[in-house]
């Protein structure tokens, strides 16, 4: 199953133990039970405008209350869990995504509200929430345990549902329902085949929002067949597209970054 979780939470929101910024190899670790507060570091680039301008103007504050109660949300969790979007599975014991009826209950606001709101943040040019594998107990720490597949997670390409909200597998959206698929067996893919069909589903998102020449294309494509396309690389590939489009010149911007991104996020030798 798959949940809403915010992007880089680690990073930006989480609490040490002491009440201040959480920082890996600090040697505090995250306070354990929910947070009393929510940390919302000053933004400094242009984080806001391009929420309003994805948004439009008559859609941000429905957009930017959204975005306030969703992280309200996952702070109201214990170590381990805080940063997804979750409420409690009682009869298993354990935690599901937060279905839109809890969602509605919690906040106040409408079905319609939380489907605007989800749909601007998690749009790839806004990029605060993301979608991933879940699996009821807590958040995982890795690419190998996160490894979904771009074109099914928080960011659907142009074609793919891009106006359709899934919540807990219900598709909550307007317009015409997207075409059937023949199915797939991702089973009897082979490592290569399974790496290949993630590389051009990168490719294909990132040059559907990013203009890109010839040379920075190239660089793209040679940067996403060396890397673990997995989950924490596909966050990272959310926001070069967000920062990418923000340039003069995103060509340049690329060919001086995406070195970099391969380093952050290797393929292991015969891996996928």
């Amino acid at each position: 199953m798959k949940a809403y979780r915010i992007v880089d939470w680690e990073a930006r929101y989480e609490v040490n133990e002491k009440g201040g910024r959480y920082r890996p190899g600090s040697g505090l670790e995250t306070a354990k039970r929910p947070l009393s507060f929510v940390r919302l570091p000053v933004e400094q680039g242009t984080g806001y405008a391009d929420m309003v301008r994805v948004a439009r103007k008559s859609r941000a504050a429905v957009a930017f209350g959204v975005w306030t109660f969703l992280l309200e949300l996952a702070a109201d969790n214990k170590s381990g869990l805080r940063g997804w979007i979750i409420e409690e599975d009682k009869p298993n014991g354990s935690w599901k995504p937060a279905s839109m009826e809890f969602l509605m209950r919690r906040s106040g606001f409408s079905r319609r509200h939380l489907e605007i709101g989800i749909e601007v943040l998690r749009d790839p040019e806004v990029y605060w929430i993301t979608h991933h594998a879940f699996d009821g107990l807590g958040a995982p720490r890795n690419a190998a345990e996160l490894h979904g597949a771009p074109g099914d997670s928080a960011h659907p390409s142009e074609g793919e549902g891009e106006r359709e909200l899934e919540v807990q597998g219900e598709v909550q959206g307007e317009g015409k329902p997207e075409k059937p698929r023949p199915p797939v067996n991702e089973n009897h893919r082979t490592p290569q085949q399974h790496h290949e069909a993630l590389r051009l589903r990168f490719a294909e998102r990132v040059c559907k929002r990013v203009h890109l020449d010839k040379s920075a294309t190239t660089l793209l494509c040679a940067t996403l067949d060396s890397m673990d396309l997995g989950a924490l690389a596909e966050e990272r590939m959310g926001r070069f597209i967000k920062d990418a489009i923000a340039r003069d010149n995103p060509s340049s911007y690329a060919m001086k970054v995406l070195p970099e991104i391969a380093k952050e996020h290797p393929r292991e030798k015969g891996g996928t």
